[in-house]
């Protein structure tokens, strides 16, 4: 298969899950297993396995999980990552799956309990 037949069928999947999307009324984005929101924004460091994940960062709407390794994420390369895979890499995380909107969780280590509290 060509590239841009491939490419073609990305796009045609894609607006058919934004028709689906608006077809089907409000949709929450913003829970931990949202399907419409399988991501969370990351550092490539965190992606691979290379560093753990010491900050979650709950922003609204899509998108809006983030985790990070507590150094300056600006200066380090991005990286999308499914839930589901950052739910392996850090098994720990699952326990601020439930962090609200708004909310940060940190840790100062990777045995250190998660410390919550609103932005």
């Amino acid at each position: 298969m060509s590239m841009p037949s491939v490419a073609k069928k990305v796009a045609l999947a894609a607006g058919l899950a934004v028709f689906r999307v608006v077809a089907a009324g409000p949709v929450d984005v913003d829970s931990w297993n949202s399907a419409y929101d399988p991501a969370v924004l990351t550092t490539s460091a965190i992606a691979e396995g290379k560093a753990r994940i010491l900050v979650v960062r709950h922003d609204k709407g899509p998108g809006g999980w983030q985790l990070y390794d507590g150094a300056d994420p600006s200066a380090r390369a991005p990286a999308v990552l499914l839930k589901s895979r950052a739910l392996e890499l850090e098994p720990a995380l699952a326990q601020v799956t439930d962090l609200p909107v708004g909310w940060i969780a940190t840790r100062s280590g990777p045995a250190a309990s998660w410390v919550r509290m609103k932005r």
